[in-house]
């Protein structure tokens, strides 16, 4: 028992350390400039190249985040809203946005530097005092970009999951079966069931015995999907045969929507039900859009449909505790 609990902690740890270890991505809004004392173009020019040159963190291209801005008739030097940020970043596959502002005081810069984190919106600010000398400023303003991004990225771990709050806990939790074929529209190869997956994952953080199904969909020459096996009387007869009191059936699609550099996005869809086996009531139904963003069109169609199916769970969650 003490090795197989030694065993857990490594196991544990190096899956913290893997996440530590991924590089933040970094989206570099030029920043407003309210001084004479310094060329606004040539600073900005000047943080973008501190950045690009610091170990353990990647900058998104600037040609990438001026063609976003442009496409969505946003100006570079404008403030954006947090929705924008987030949509912005998940197209570019972002962590966090950084810009701000340069201000004079007595003959010295007063930077202010933001940080907001895509995911969750959360912004940390920082300003610093400095002498008008371009190049000390730039590498000053970049230095506290990184250690305020660097902050943010080791936060992530104590982030709760949409699934770890535990949802009345006092109340008994049905038995339920889960079904969501998923198709991305651009390629009709099979992949694996992203919204099936998220869901699942959610409801077991949530303490439910969720039953296996059997697969939905037919495969035929190539990998290519031929049928849908199971509508939704099979899958209940099916759930009902499994003891689940409750079938959670739906349906996921996902499409390509447009590429930015080497990043394709999609849009998907995720529609739900939760029916009671015995009675065949449907008794809460819902659905949710999402984006993202990756170099694979498929990966992307896949986060899109997991994005959408996690803004669903905790939701198919409640309703099943009710």
């Amino acid at each position: 028992m003490l090795y197989l609990k030694k065993m857990l902690v490594a196991v544990v740890c190096f899956m913290i350390s893997a996440v530590m270890a991924a590089d933040p991505v970094i989206i570099f809004n030029p920043m407003q400039i309210e001084s004479k004392l310094i060329d606004a173009s040539l600073f900005n020019d000047l943080v973008a190249a501190e950045l690009s040159c610091t170990a353990g963190i990647k900058l998104v291209e600037r040609n990438q985040l001026d063609r976003i801005l442009k496409e969505k008739s946003l100006s570079p030097n404008g403030m954006l809203d947090a929705n924008a940020i987030n949509n912005i970043g998940s197209l570019l596959g972002a962590d966090c946005f950084v810009s701000g502002s340069v201000r004079e005081k007595d003959n010295k810069l007063l930077i202010f530097v933001k940080s907001i984190y895509v995911k969750n919106s959360v912004m940390k600010m920082k300003y610093i005092s400095i002498a008008a000398d371009l190049e000390k400023a730039a590498k000053a303003t970049a230095q506290v970009a990184v250690d305020t991004v660097k902050m943010q990225k080791t936060q992530k771990l104590s982030i709760v999951s949409p699934g770890g709050q535990l949802l009345f806990p006092d109340r008994k939790r049905p038995i339920v079966a889960v079904c969501i074929p998923e198709i991305h529209i651009a390629s009709q190869r099979l992949i694996d069931p992203a919204a099936e997956n998220e869901l699942t994952k959610i409801l077991l953080q949530q303490k439910f015995n969720v039953k296996q199904m059997s697969s939905t969909l037919a495969i035929g020459k190539n990998g290519l999907i031929e049928s849908i096996i199971g509508d939704r009387t099979t899958m209940l007869k099916i759930a009902r045969k499994s003891g689940a009191d409750y079938l959670i059936y739906g349906e996921a699609v996902s499409e390509s929507s447009d590429t930015f550099g080497n990043y394709r996005t999609s849009r998907a869809r995720v529609e739900l039900k939760i029916i009671a086996t015995a009675s065949n009531n449907v008794i809460w139904a819902d659905s949710a859009y999402a984006g993202a963003a990756d170099t694979s069109e498929i990966i992307s169609g896949k986060k899109a449909i997991q994005k959408a199916a996690a803004a669903l769970a905790l939701k198919v969650a409640d309703a099943l505790l009710r």
